[in-house]
């Protein structure tokens, strides 16, 4: 058969039109259908073909999900814990500087414009004059041009108080964190009430009617005469105090914890010890009124008790207290990281290598030395170590190595401002009176404000 013959069978030939013209060629039906079908098949092919490309990626996607499923929770809460600690740190060095910049503001203005007027010179001209005045005599002083009016007592009064509130936050907040209790503070371990019982000690032995007070005396003359041992003496006393009262309570809370200082126990046993040495010294001055109430042992039983500066501005005084501030500071600075490890916990510190009894001795032993020295020459001063590490807490975070600046700067400037009002309200020697007073007031607006005591701290 010949391929003319073959090609015949295979199309079919559409007769000519009436009309005439050429003819087209379709192929059959059968045959369409064939390629429809086949090319439905092809098509059904590409479809499942896709959709098995398409269910392996999403299985190897689902399976790297999968694997990753432990952890995708934790790593996008990780994720938003950094950027709020991101947010946080920006914050905090936002809060630092303005701080930092409060506190050199607060200092000038109480050393060269403060000033106090009478009630027959209250008007703002007068004010205006003396405050000129006085900014000159401080620009003087400062740069050697001389000291004139008292400036430099002035001067050396308001860097006590700085380094005194500077301290007092700081240890505070080295104790809050190391013990993890906001209750505790350096009035609450028994380190103020012992250097209470130091100065009764002292007035009891070592001042008599007639030779009067090392540091309250009126008598200029006697107070001059003297050398830097005797007229220090109730400061070195209260030292003593200070740390007879540490390791009295340490002592009794490491025997009550096995060896272990629990802040539970801790603070329980400062309180107590301090509830014991205040009805002492209740009992003592009792006697003392009642023996002679014009005894001045009853004035230094009392200033200490109520805190201020008022013999507190000479400048071995100063220098007695950077001696041992300034280096305290700098090494509770250094201890931020180990500080941060002991806020987590014991068992975590030890984890990360911490030596847990040594940071926690090292710790009490440094804010010990801070708080003694305050109240060996400025007296009690209450609540500036409990109210302070909590406000910068707020304002920068847990983290020592910010919160510690932080609670120095805040504790300086509002300690200078207290002061302020204290010389306002002609309450210098009754400084513990109005800080207390303060403090309380605003833990008690906290307390109203966080709407209960589930979020007072």
């Amino acid at each position: 058969m010949s391929d003319s013959d073959k090609g015949s069978r295979k199309i079919k030939m559409r007769p000519a039109s009436p009309g005439g013209g050429n003819s087209r060629i379709r192929p059959r039906k059968s045959e369409n259908r064939q390629a429809v079908r086949k090319a439905g098949r092809e098509q059904k092919k590409a479809l499942k073909a896709a959709e098995t490309k398409d269910k392996e990626r999403r299985r190897k996607d689902s399976g790297r999900i999968t694997m990753r499923s432990s952890s995708s929770a934790a790593d996008v809460e990780a994720l938003k814990a950094q950027k709020a600690v991101t947010r946080k740190f920006k914050r905090g060095n936002k809060a630092m500087v303005i701080l930092a910049v409060a506190l050199i503001l607060v200092f000038l203005f109480s050393s060269a414009f403060f000033v106090t007027l009478s009630r027959e010179h209250f008007y703002l001209s007068y004010a205006l004059e003396l405050s000129r005045t006085q900014a000159m005599r401080f620009f003087n002083f400062i740069t050697g041009a001389g000291a004139e009016g008292g400036i430099q007592f002035i001067t050396y009064r308001n860097i006590m108080i700085v380094m005194a509130g500077a301290c007092l936050a700081a240890s505070g907040a080295v104790y809050q964190g190391t013990f993890r209790n906001v209750l505790a503070s350096p009035s609450t371990l028994g380190v103020m009430s012992g250097g209470s019982l130091g100065n009764i000690l002292y007035a009891l032995f070592f001042v008599t009617i007639t030779t009067g007070t090392v540091r309250s005396s009126n008598l200029a003359s006697v107070f001059e005469q003297q050398n830097a041992v005797m007229r220090n003496l109730q400061s070195f006393m209260v030292l003593a105090g200070c740390f007879g009262a540490v390791v009295l309570v340490v002592g009794i809370t490491l025997l009550l914890g096995r060896g272990r200082i629990r802040s539970d126990y801790l603070i329980l046993t400062g309180i107590i010890f301090s509830s014991l040495i205040g009805t002492f010294s209740s009992m003592v001055q009792y006697y003392l009124i009642e023996k002679n109430s014009d005894d001045p042992r009853i004035d230094i039983i009392r200033n200490l008790t109520m805190g201020g500066f008022v013999n507190s501005y000479k400048l071995d005084q100063v220098l007695i207290m950077a001696a041992f501030l300034v280096p305290c500071g700098a090494i509770l600075i250094m201890m931020s990281g180990r500080l941060d490890a002991l806020a987590l916990g014991d068992e975590q510190a030890r984890t990360m290598g911490v030596n847990v009894r040594l940071a926690k001795t090292a710790a009490i032993g440094v804010n010990t030395v801070m708080t003694a020295v305050i109240i060996a020459f400025c007296g009690q001063i209450g609540f500036i170590g409990f109210i302070i590490p909590l406000a910068a807490r707020r304002i920068v975070g847990p983290g020592f190595r910010r919160l510690l600046p932080a609670s120095m700067l805040l504790g300086a400037v509002v300690l200078l401002v207290i002061y302020d009002a204290a010389v306002f309200t002609n309450m210098t020697g009754y400084l513990n009176v109005l800080t207390s007073g303060i403090g309380s007031l605003v833990m008690i607006a906290a307390y109203i404000k966080g709407g209960g005591a589930a979020r007072a701290d």
